[in-house]
């Protein structure tokens, strides 16, 4: 069974290649995915992957994220993963904070925090 840092990785590998059905199939089937930034919330794998999907979409003249450092924390919950994400996007450096809850090796809600 993957650990929550795992599911992580994977996801933003999934990410990374634009793979929206990868992406919400590392989701519990009722999971949640939220950017409270931004404001957007989607509910149920089918609702992620079109929600992630429709993100991907708007990034197509984007260049992927490269020089993507992460730091880990653990929490005194073992289900509970969260990362400090630094990336560059083109030119552009972006930092995300990202906070996993997981349960039965998916992801149950995932929170990321970005503008």
């Amino acid at each position: 069974m993957p650990t929550p840092q795992e599911l992580f990785e994977r996801y933003i590998y999934a990410g990374l290649t634009r793979n929206a059905e990868l992406q919400a199939g590392l989701f519990a089937v009722d999971g949640v995915y939220e950017a409270p930034l931004t404001p957007s919330r989607a509910q149920g794998r089918s609702a992620i992957q079109a929600h992630l999907a429709a993100l991907h979409a708007t990034l197509t003249t984007t260049p992927p994220p490269t020089d993507i450092r992460y730091v880990p924390h653990q929490t005194i919950d073992p289900a509970i993963f969260i990362a400090e994400t630094d990336a560059m996007i083109g030119d552009v450096p972006m930092s995300l904070v990202h906070i996993v809850r997981t349960a039965n090796g998916e992801i149950t809600h995932l929170r990321d925090y970005f503008q």
